[in-house]
């Protein structure tokens, strides 16, 4: 498996992996487009065989903040140890960078999510009502998310 960062080339595959991962809740091939060529974008994308497995993709807030925007995995594949390789990674990058904190959204329901994002050292902080404009599984809410680096 390699990891790198994204390609314009590989913006159909993610667009793929994104509505396999998301179904109706999938970003869309402008905001994908709009997330990974942002100024500042920190993304890494797994990668076999040509297919890729996964992405991170993360946002500056401002010097000291940034946002993870959306990491996904093959559903294929969940629990392989891909989402960990490529959270170290964004995260290492991060803090070569500099920032201090990282935020994110999630789901209230997203059991699995917010489990690897505690994992990985994530505390909720805030529920945001209504968050999602689509609702999925009955629900628009979400958790915000923080995690304090070293």
């Amino acid at each position: 498996m390699n990891i790198r960062t994204y390609l314009p080339s590989d913006l159909e595959q993610i667009c793929e992996l994104e509505k396999r991962s998301f179904g109706i809740g999938a970003y869309s091939v402008s905001m994908l487009k709009k997330m990974f060529n942002a100024p500042g974008t920190i993304n890494y994308l797994a990668i076999e065989e040509d297919k890729i497995l996964g992405y991170v993709c993360a946002l500056p807030l401002d010097n000291r903040m940034a946002d993870i925007e959306s990491i996904a995995i093959d559903p294929r594949i969940h629990r392989s140890g891909i989402g960990t390789i490529l959270f170290n990674r964004m995260e290492s990058e991060l803090l070569r960078k500099g920032y201090q904190v990282i935020v994110l959204e999630v789901r209230e329901n997203n059991t699995q999510a917010i489990n690897f994002y505690k994992k990985h050292g994530f505390k909720a902080t805030e529920f945001l009502q209504n968050y999602y404009k689509i609702p999925i599984d009955g629900t628009r809410n979400a958790y915000r998310m923080k995690k304090f680096l070293d």
